[in-house]
């Protein structure tokens, strides 16, 4: 005892003397520590920097940046906030001070201080650590491909059905779609798109219009902004590398290819199908979705299953027609009789019935009698693939347009290159030039007129939409009748090839043309024709070395409109001087140098340099006073404006110098002033870095179309969607101007930055409630309580049209809303998303929720203190609150969040003994909120909630809440003991992707009940992706008597997750009743069984199964499986399962033909890939069929004798890759059996175990083997030199590709059994690499009973790669013995070698010696 109590009383004073020494270190090293802090905080500063100028580069190219990286600077600003500042300035002058008697130090400030300091450095040092980022961002591909118009008849339908089973299928890489024009290809490829990416069979989907005349640099850059890629480089070949890398990248990828006229390179393009990731599955890697007119384009283009789209059925196409035109096909008999007479006419093709159908939208009989006798009597079109009758159709609608004006603007379309998406500001300038639009006074009103033809003709069907409201389209066979039409009634022509340029010299329809356009064409031989009365030009050039001569444009003394694309112009032609009317100029994404040639163009009305490299604006502007737009928006390279150009220019009514010029007030620069000179001026995009410039009253109340960035930021200014668009960073506090208030008030889209000292955005910005405000940002300011205060009692009116609420990094922010507000405040919104906000506990009040009619979208990220998303007010009675549109709810890093709309707290939920069960835990979503149109939910780091739903509500009210639910994502949610209850199945019948991981306590997915075990199967009929993952508690899936079934799971990932030995356990066995359980609301047992999947589990459509790093897993399926699971798996990975002895029992064969890549790897006690040993204790008779397998890998293996007891040889024909590694045990790679027509010829050969035996029909077409170290292995195959010939030529006579990898560093020699692999007959490439061997190849040869046939072998190679052999000195020496390289004997045997490459090899002094020396 005295010992005990002597050691514990030692033990007590090391740990008190402990103590003390660390509190007297604190003491002694304040000064060091404090030092220390500001050191790390300042290289926080400066690394703070770095980091938010990635950010600020990555935003002006739109790319979105990453979560981590918002995270990590929004922990930096806490660091270096000048709170925190402060409050060490404090904490210094306390520790100065002097103890109450004032004779010693203050010792425990002292120590306080400087722990603290050390506590921060070390903070700081982590922060720092974390803050290395390789990446800030990436690219935001598009939201995907708008479908319209498509309708699924019953003709489409058999086309549609078997272009979806192509592109699952496994060997196919290329499909095509074909039919004549119009008849809706391109719809039906955009609706594969919707349903592949509905499916969750591609990651990702791109189209690209390939259109008559192909431009590689556009093709390459539809695709690109599709997959949300940036191009670094400018040469196309460095692009199509760029994209090459991109579709390697190891996703599932369609890329659809529109509109192809003739054979297209698609390596030019950067799209190659036949890659590594392609190989080895049916859909990774990238796909080929093909639209041709011809089907001999099609064969052209490899396509290996191609479709027709056959024009609609008579009964179709009135179906149609009667959709458009509504209630008239009904009204008579007469009414009737014409709608079948024009049907028929339009023969089936889509695009002619929507265009003749919407011309008689609303017409009466009369106009339907004239138009059908119009389309009887109509003339030959002589368009190629086009009927006459069809082309009429379309002339028709034209011809019925009820505005002149309208007529000309969709000739206008008509000159842009096929498949080009059309800007309707282009058009607005060109409408000008040409003086179309009669009565147009203004710029602005000229806008206003082309918006309203612009709807004409998409209303008209003669127009499609573009890219968003900025842009349209138009449909080829639409555009086909357009120049037909153009150039008949205009003279207007588009040039798009030489062919044509040639042929129309020669006809001499070239002269006395009104417009011509020469998209990407050559231009040279145009100064031949006589183009007196040419009023339009457009030149789109692709070739950046290209010039146009100085007397170009001699003779067009008429021309009105001059738009020229991609051209190098060290100065202007000479010839400009005679464009004497030119009213419009465009020189856009030009090279300039010398343009003071432009201030003779004295009629010029619009004048664009848009993205064009520019330096410094010419004084000669000035004289060009009858200016009316003038854009320089994009001329990143302008620093010149010199002073009083701008404010000569006094009819100007539109200047545009957005992402472009900034230095105003600088060095003879222009002036701000001018500005207000400008008397005429209503559309201004101007960014003032420094707002201290800014005279007063600078804006003018005329201005109607605005995008100001004001404030030491930047911006890009085509990143705002509104007409009137405001960015404010007044770090100097919120006294505004009253321009700025007026603009203020009338903005639609305000951005706020570090506004200093506004502790409110309404009433210190806006006391009207910004009655126009449709986009809201407000960013790091600091000051802000509020969004809105509302002053006195009387409720206020705020924000009634605003759509996106964002907030971020507002760390005073304690609510959005203080006070009462009308009704219709934020009645409007569609998104929100907080995030960083620490000091907000809820998002709104239940009084502002019940009016979020069409909120569609909620994001609220990292807020600390947020308890609550919607908060019940005092006072008031609980209500239900219906988000009626909500689409989308992403709840993340919320650690405090008890629940999205509360119920009171009683003493019942505390359960026995004082713990929360989870059955009486808050749930997340109660009866109380209800989002009946919600499609996608993600929460993340919720760690205060236990129970996401209340499973005691009625199964059928929770039913309508979530009954459209296609995707769910629950991570990190450490305190969920199960995702939802098993009453919730029945919500989900929309759901699509489930996703669980790193939920520590996790025990099931779904819990089920007492009541819902008894009840029917579980179904989840649209499933179609399942992720478990790092999952350290989870024990199954669910449980239950009945069957579950997954109608369509098509894949299946559950990683990370060490307890399970089952996937669903069945409550109704004996094992279930007494195995482990999970209390949900009483103790029910249930089933903990041996095999991962059993018969209560159907999977009759999963293509991908990967299951890895689980521990507790002994075996993965019984000998008797659901009848119909696993016919379609095409994917299985597995790894990292440490008790699995056998991976397949011998009757799941059959389950197995549709294989296509099978990956085991990490498996310590695996011996055998399938197991022999049947249900009844026989040993199978196995054929082994797989007729789609691709690739093959088998990585460490540790126990891995061989793939089956016996020797059966696999038939794998479609097998084209094999890797093997680490399988120590294994010491023979192949044996071989003896097949009819070799016998004779390899009687000799013996029958040794080995991995795999082979036959002639094993790996007819395997092409590359990749062999990893293997201690155990002896021979690749055991046989004398004589016969290594004759196998390899039988056996494996398409290899091609070796690769030897990852040798140990004791193994200096080359293994010689790896020689044998140069007896592949066709082998092309070796690759070694990652090894320590000093010399490769021996000097006395391989064979071992002629040694030069080591030169023979060699020979064959066309490319040796060497890499990372770090102690390599040789790859061959002569017998004397070389200190380097030598290749000088043996260069004659490489003749067949094109390829060599060495890398990281250090030792390796030359490549060749001669014999000289």
């Amino acid at each position: 005892m005295e010992s005990i109590v002597s050691g514990a009383a030692n033990k007590v004073v090391e740990c008190t003397f402990g103590v003390i020494k660390r509190g007297f270190v604190y003491i002694i090293y304040v000064d060091s520590n404090v030092q220390n802090l500001k050191m790390q905080v300042r290289k926080l500063m400066d690394a703070q920097a770095r980091v938010q100028q990635n950010v600020d580069r990555a935003k002006r190219n739109a790319e979105e940046i990453f979560p981590d990286v918002n995270s990590w600077l929004i922990e930096v600003n806490k660091k270096i906030s000048e709170h925190a500042a402060a409050q060490l300035k404090e904490d210094e002058e306390k520790a100065k001070k002097k103890c109450f008697i004032g004779l010693c130090p203050n010792f425990k400030s002292r120590y306080q201080l400087s722990k603290k300091a050390e506590e921060e450095a070390q903070a700081i040092i982590q922060l720092l650590g974390e803050g290395k980022f390789d990446k800030v961002s990436h690219s935001v591909a598009p939201d995907g491909i708008v479908i319209k118009g498509y309708k699924a008849f019953e003709s489409r339908t058999s086309a549609m059905e078997g272009i979806m089973e192509a592109v699952r299928e496994s060997s196919v890489r290329i499909v095509g779609i074909h039919g004549m024009a119009g008849v809706g290809k391109t719809t039906l490829a955009k609706e594969v798109a919707s349903k592949v990416r509905e499916e969750n069979l591609f990651d990702e989907v791109a189209i690209a219009m390939v259109s008559h005349n192909p431009v590689i640099r556009q093709i390459q850059g539809e695709i690109a902004d599709m997959l949300g890629l940036k191009f670094d480089v400018e040469t196309d070949s460095g692009r199509a590398m760029q994209l090459r890398w991109r579709l390697k990248n190891g996703k599932r990828i369609l890329i659809i290819l529109d509109d192809l006229w003739q054979k297209l390179d698609l390596e030019a393009v950067g799209i190659s199908y036949d890659n590594e990731a392609a190989q080895k599955s049916s859909t990774a890697g990238c796909k080929i979705l093909l639209t041709s007119r011809s089907l001999d384009v099609l064969r052209l283009m490899d396509a290996e299953r191609s479709f027709e789209v056959k024009i609609l059925s008579q009964e179709e196409s009135m179906i149609l027609f009667a959709n458009i035109v509504g209630e008239a096909v009904g009204k008579s008999d007469d009414y009737q009789r014409i709608a079948d007479e024009l049907v028929k006419i339009c023969a089936g093709l889509p695009v002619a019935i929507l265009a003749i159908a919407n011309t008689l939208k609303r017409r009466d009989l009369p106009h339907w009698k004239d138009a059908l006798r119009q389309l009887q009597r109509s003339i030959s079109s002589n368009i190629k693939g086009v009927k006459d009758d069809v082309h009429y159709t379309i002339e028709l609608s034209y011809r019925w347009l009820i505005k002149e004006e309208a007529q000309s603007l969709f000739l206008l379309c008509g000159l842009h290159p096929q498949g080009f998406d059309i800007l309707v500001s282009d058009l607005l300038q060109y409408c000008i030039g040409l003086d179309m639009l009669k009565g147009i006074k203004t710029v602005e009103e000229a806008r206003e007129r082309i918006d309203v033809l612009v709807d004409m003709l998409k209303d008209s069907s003669l127009l499609l939409e573009g890219k968003d409201n900025e842009w349209v389209k138009m449909h080829d066979l639409i555009r086909d009748v357009s120049l037909s039409i153009a150039s008949k009634d205009k003279r207007m022509l588009v040039i798009e090839d030489e062919d044509r340029r040639k042929e129309l010299l020669k006809e001499g329809k070239l002269n006395d043309c009104t417009a011509i356009s020469l998209p990407y064409s050559n231009i040279h031989e145009l100064s031949r024709v006589e183009r007196s009365k040419l009023e339009l030009l457009m030149l789109l050039n692709k070739d950046s070395s290209f010039q146009i001569s100085d007397t170009f444009f001699e003779g067009m003394n008429e021309l009105k409109v001059l738009n020229v694309t991609g051209m190098n112009f060290p100065s202007l032609p000479s010839s400009f001087l005679s464009l004497t009317n030119l009213r419009t100029l465009r020189l856009y994404q030009c090279n300039l140098s010398e343009i003071a040639i432009i201030r003779n163009l004295k009629k010029l009305d619009i004048l664009s340099f848009q993205g064009s490299s520019i330096k410094q604006l010419p004084v000669e502007i000035a004289e060009l006073t009858q200016l009316k737009l003038l854009d320089l928006s994009e001329c990143y390279k302008l620093k010149v404006i010199p002073a009083k150009v701008i404010s000569k220019l006094s009819r100007l009514e539109e200047l545009y110098v957005g992402n472009s010029f900034c230095q105003w007030n600088v060095d003879g620069n222009a002036q701000l002033p001018e500005l207000k000179n400008l008397s005429c001026l209503s559309a201004l995009h101007v960014y003032i870095p420094d707002a201290q410039i800014m005279p007063k009253d600078l804006f003018s109340v005329k201005l109607g179309r605005y995008k100001f960035a004001i404030g030491s930021f930047d911006w890009d200014f085509f990143g705002c969607e509104g007409s009137k668009a405001l960015q404010l960073k007044l770090d100097t506090g919120i006294h505004l101007d009253e321009g700025i208030k007026m603009l203020v008030e009338k903005t639609e889209e305000l951005r706020i930055e570090e506004f200093k000292g506004a502790e409110n955005v309404l009433y210190e910005l806006d006391r009207e409630g910004f009655p126009h405000l449709k986009r809201l940002r407000v960013v790091d300011s600091s000051d802000m309580k509020c969004i809105i205060k509302s002053i006195g009692s009387a409720p206020h009116k705020a924000f009634p049209v605003l759509e996106s609420l964002e907030l971020r990094l507002l760390t005073g922010l304690e609510k959005i809303c203080d006070g009462q507000l009308k009704t219709e405040s934020f009645s409007r919104l569609k998104t929100v998303d907080v995030a960083g906000c620490d000091r907000l506990k809820y998002l709104f009040s239940v009084s502002i929720a019940k009016n979020l009619y069409q909120l569609q979208e909620i994001g609220v990220w990292k807020c600390e203190n947020m308890k609550e998303i919607v908060v019940e007010e005092e006072g008031r009675e609980e209500n239900v609150v219906e988000f009626r549109q909500l689409r989308s709810l992403e709840l993340r890093n919320l650690l405090k969040l008890k629940s999205f709309y509360s119920m009171e707290e009683t003493p019942s939920l505390i359960g026995q003994g004082g713990s929360v069960s989870s059955s009486n835990m808050v749930p997340l979503f109660n009866g109380k909120v209800v989002f009946p149109a919600i499609k996608e939910l993600v929460l993340r780091s919720l760690s205060s909630i236990g129970k996401l739903w209340d499973d005691q509500f009625p199964a059928a009210v929770m039913t309508f809440r979530f009954q459209n639910l296609s995707r769910l994502e629950v991570r990190s949610c450490h305190k969920l003991k199960y995702a939802f209850p098993s009453s919730m199945v029945k919500s989900f019948v929309q759901l699509k992707t489930l996703v669980v991981r790193e939920c520590e306590d996790m025990e099931e997915v779904i819990a089920v009940s007492a009541e819902e075990e008894t009840d029917n199967i579980m179904v989840f009929p649209k499933l179609n992706s399942l992720q478990l993952g790092d999952l350290p508690n989870l024990k199954r899936f669910c449980c239950g008597i009945n069957p579950i079934e997954f109608s369509i799971l098509r894949e299946l990932e559950i990683r990370n997750c060490p307890l399970p030995s089952t996937f669903y356990c069945d409550s109704s066995t004996s094992v279930g009743k007494n195995s482990s359980s999970i209390s949900m609301d009483h103790n029910l047992q249930v089933d903990v069984s041996h095999c991962l999947f059993n018969d209560k589990v159907a999977l009759p459509m999963l293509q991908r199964l990967s299951i890895s790093s689980m521990k507790n897993l002994e075996r993965l399926w019984p000998n008797q499986l659901a009848k119909q699971s696993f016919p379609k798996l095409s994917y299985f990975y597995l790894g990292s399962c440490d008790k699995l002895v056998n991976v397949f029992p011998s009757s799941i064969l059959t389950r197995l033909e549709r294989l296509e890549e099978l990956i085991i790897r990490d498996c310590e006690l695996v011996e055998e890939i399938f197991e022999p040993q049947q249900a009844d204790g026989s040993i199978a008779t196995a054929t082994f069929e797989f007729p789609w397998l691709t690739s093959l890998e088998l990585i460490r293996l540790p126990r891995l004798k061989s793939f089956y007891h016996k020797m059966y040889a696999p038939n794998c024909p479609s097998l084209k890759e094999m890797n093997v590694r680490e399988c120590h045990k294994v010491e023979i790679l192949f044996s071989f059996q003896e097949t009819d027509g070799v016998k004779s010829e390899l009687e000799l050969v013996p029958i040794q175990q080995s991995l795999i035996s082979v036959n002639k029909f094993t790996f007819p077409t395997l092409q590359q083997l990749t062999l990893g170290w293997n201690d155990g292995m002896k021979e690749i195959w055991h046989c004398s030199a004589q016969q290594q010939q004759l196998l390899a030529s039988h056996y494996f006579s398409k290899l091609k590709f070796v690769t030897l990898y990852d040798f140990p560093e004791q193994l200096a020699i080359f293994p010689s059994y790896l020689l044998q692999l140069l007896s592949f007959p066709n082998l092309e490439t070796l690759e070694i690499r990652g090894a320590y061997f000093k010399e490769i190849f021996p000097s006395d040869g391989v064979g071992e009973e002629n040694p030069a046939s080591a030169w023979v072998l060699l020979s064959r190679l066309t490319a040796l790669r060497l890499v990372n052999l770090h102690e390599l000195m040789h790859l061959w020496k002569e017998k004397e013995g070389f200190q380097n390289l030598r290749i000088f004997k043996c260069a004659k045997s490489l003749v067949q070698l094109k390829e060599m490459k060495i890398r990281s090899c250090e030792n390796i002094e030359e490549i060749t010696q001669g014999s000289g020396g």
